[in-house]
């Protein structure tokens, strides 16, 4: 697997093999999203159906839990340096406790149903990716982009929202899936179906966002 480095590059940190194809412990059979918390256990969780398998730093099965709030696809795994797992699932984005699979609750968000994507920051809060028409994990809805970025705090509130983040905001295309990651001081890098290029967006104190394509 691989992290962002304090200097912003993407840089391979250890390569472990896990598994294989099939259903059973350590096996995978449609498996799209993986997280990694502060003690370096491994959440591998399968698109359909919630399956998420926890595996140590080498590779060693833990356990193995399930997001059970209902039919749908798991879009994303993000883990906190505590070892709470943020799911992203059918739009909503749940918090659990990694080492049980225990449900703490689900974050608020007045626009609902949404988001794509969610990341850790480094102050212990989220960043998320939400487009409207992304309503229980399909789109229902193509006539209009609001590929918007939403902050939270280490609480789970919302303390920012940036509208339209690649289609208007850093100057993009219409978007109708936004990817991101984070960096440990606070840039934000965004990509998405539609745009090619990575976006980096930098948090300069309470002022605006400055943008920059880096590719």
């Amino acid at each position: 697997y691989a992290a962002v480095d304090l200097s912003g590059i993407l840089v391979n940190v250890t390569q472990i093999l896990l598994g294989g194809f099939g259903n059973g412990r350590g096996l995978f059979e449609n498996a799209r999203s993986l997280a990694v918390d502060g003690a370096g256990n491994i959440y591998v969780g399968e698109y359909e159906g919630g399956l998420v398998q926890v595996f140590d730093e080498t590779g060693e099965y833990l356990a193995e839990w399930r997001i059970d709030v209902g039919g749908g696809f798991l879009k994303k795994l993000a883990a906190d340096k505590d070892g709470v797992v943020f799911a992203v699932f059918n739009g909503n984005i749940y918090k659990y406790d990694g080492a049980t699979g225990e449900l703490l609750g689900q974050l608020d968000y007045d626009g609902g149903q949404g988001f794509q994507d969610v990341v850790v920051t480094a102050d212990g809060g989220l960043a998320a990716t939400w487009n409207k028409d992304w309503q229980g994990g399909l789109f229902v809805n193509f006539s209009e982009s609001q590929d918007d970025l939403v902050m939270f705090d280490s609480e789970g509130n919302v303390t920012r929202v940036i509208p339209k983040v690649l289609s208007v905001e850093a100057g993009g295309y219409a978007e109708l899936e936004t990817r991101l990651a984070v960096d440990e001081a606070g840039n934000i890098y965004l990509t998405g179906l539609n745009n090619s290029g990575v976006f980096r967006l930098t948090a300069e104190g309470r002022g605006p966002f400055g943008r920059e394509r880096l590719a």
